[in-house]
């Protein structure tokens, strides 16, 4: 693990040890995951220089923990390319109603439409859905 990663582990863990570490690994192009000997999980922003928990069980992941998953990426997306929601809902040709609807987890948009929102913010569609990183 080169210094920068165990700058961030320290950052979010500072009693951590490299013994705690099971996995850490860049997940993104800002995002980096980080699995602890203690069974949490976390994902790391680089560009917001914050990490949040990420310890779904992948096996029974439930719809809202989908949709959750969905609304933050999409909203990092958003702030990371400094696009609005009404240029993405230019984009996709619907309002910007709906475009608030994804971004705040009320609803979770078809497939295609991910498809076409990956293609907008020039990503592989997997980037804004959940994803088991852990070992």
């Amino acid at each position: 693990m080169d210094s920068f990663m165990w700058n961030i582990v320290l950052h979010v863990n500072p009693k951590c040890t490299k013994n705690d570490i099971v996995k850490c690994e860049w997940v993104s192009q800002y995002d980096i995951f980080i699995q602890f000997t203690n069974g949490n999980k976390v994902i790391y922003d680089t560009f917001k220089n914050g990490s949040r928990y990420y310890n779904y069980d992948p096996n029974n992941i439930t719809e809202e923990e989908w949709k959750r998953e969905f609304k933050i990426r999409l909203n990092n997306y958003l702030l990371r390319t400094g696009y609005s929601q009404n240029d993405l809902a230019e984009y996709l040709g619907v309002n910007q109603q709906a475009i608030s609807r994804y971004c705040t987890g009320k609803i979770m948009p078809n497939i295609y439409t991910i498809r076409k929102i990956a293609m907008f913010f020039n990503i592989d569609y997997k980037e804004l859905l959940y994803q088991d990183y852990s070992v």
